[in-house]
């Protein structure tokens, strides 16, 4: 077929309706990575996206709704850790650094707000 080969973009959108790349266009066909929680507003859904793209650039988005319940805290903290070894490794990829930046991103401004009057 002429129009392949067909590249993929992962990412997911963001509570502020971003559209957040995890892994760049390339021929490979999955991404595993961590997503953020969902809003607990929202029943804790997640928009997981993957472009699909064709050697001339046309190109597909499909949506899939995904749950992501928010981690406990000890596991947050061992998240937090892993994630801040990561980014010294000299072996990471853009991609990985994607992954790591996105999910940092989330851990910095996760609020908990169940002990305070009206949040």
């Amino acid at each position: 077929d002429s129009n392949l080969p067909i590249t993929f973009q992962f990412g997911y959108i963001s509570t502020s309706q971003r559209q957040i790349t995890l892994q760049s266009r390339s021929s490979i066909t999955f991404c595993s990575s961590l997503l953020p929680a969902g809003l607990s507003a929202e029943n804790f859904f997640v928009s997981s996206t993957v472009d699909v793209f064709d050697s001339l650039d046309s190109n597909t988005t499909t949506i899939r709704i995904v749950t992501v319940h928010s981690m406990r805290d000890q596991s947050l903290k061992n998240s937090a850790s892993f994630f801040a070894s990561s980014f010294n490794s000299s072996a990471a990829t853009v991609d990985e650094m994607k992954k790591l930046i996105a999910f940092s991103t989330y851990l910095v401004n996760k609020v908990n707000c169940s002990a305070a009057p009206n949040c």
